[in-house]
């Protein structure tokens, strides 16, 4: 009797250990697919910055051959509201990772 009381013990401590790793491993899938919402969004940040590096390179070389000098400031500010808001969104979702590490 005590031998099955001793068998009935530890199948609740296996199986308490078997749900902390069930719960591991979906904080593990979390932290993997934050990671690659992360990168994501870096590379989308890349590009809109390489698109207005673009579009300000472009517009200087109009403006110094043009005899007026024009401002494209509406399309820059655009573009630079774009490029602040996934700059805030990588900052939140890499604020997660790290909560996720803490945590």
């Amino acid at each position: 009797m005590e031998q099955i009381e001793q068998i009935e013990t530890e199948i609740q401590g296996l199986k308490r250990e078997k749900r902390f790793l069930e719960e591991e491993q979906r904080d593990a899938d979390y932290y993997e697919e934050l990671s690659e919402e992360i990168e994501h969004l870096n590379e989308k940040i890349r590009t809109r910055q390489q698109l207005v590096r673009t579009i300000v390179n472009n517009r200087n070389i109009q403006n110094t051959s043009q005899t007026q000098h024009t401002q494209p400031q509406g399309e820059i500010q655009e573009l630079k509201q774009i490029l602040l808001r996934l700059e805030r969104k990588v900052d939140q979702l890499q604020g997660q990772v790290n909560q996720f590490h803490l945590g």
